[in-house]
């Protein structure tokens, strides 16, 4: 490629006249490849202290549904608090066990329309749920 010499010995523009065809498709491929993936993946470090304060957040967030499970809500306030408690949680997963925090752009963008997806569906189920009874069962 482009900065070493491994390939084939070529180490600049004009040694790459010298390669065959396919190797030139393949340098070709990589480079682009490179390009596609920010040309360098580089990682953020996470200090250990943050994943202590999440570990911690999480075990706060699992005692919260223990209690809340003992405790009886008035209406269907039960799922909706045992929900909201994993929703919260989830995201502390996704965000910061998952790297998703530090992450490009490109990468949100996926999440985000993963959710949207899911949101999607989660309303067209909704929907069909809810209108069975707008039909009888005998027609």
């Amino acid at each position: 490629c482009f900065r070493c010499s491994t390939c084939s010995g070529a180490t600049s523009n004009t040694d790459r006249a010298s390669l065959p065809i396919a190797d030139l498709d393949r340098h070709a491929i990589e480079l682009n490849w490179q390009l596609a993936i920010g040309n360098y993946m580089s990682e953020h470090i996470v200090s250990v202290r943050i994943y202590l304060t999440i570990f911690l957040v999480l075990l706060a967030g699992t005692a919260m549904t223990v209690i809340a499970a003992f405790y009886d809500f008035p209406w269907k306030l039960n799922a909706i608090v045992a929900l909201t408690i994993a929703t919260i949680k989830g995201t502390f997963v996704v965000l910061y066990f998952m790297h998703v925090r530090y992450s490009s752009r490109l990468v949100w963008v996926i999440v985000a329309s993963a959710l949207f997806w899911l949101g999607i569906m989660f309303a067209l189920t909704f929907s069909d749920y809810l209108t069975r009874s707008w039909i009888s069962i005998g027609y």
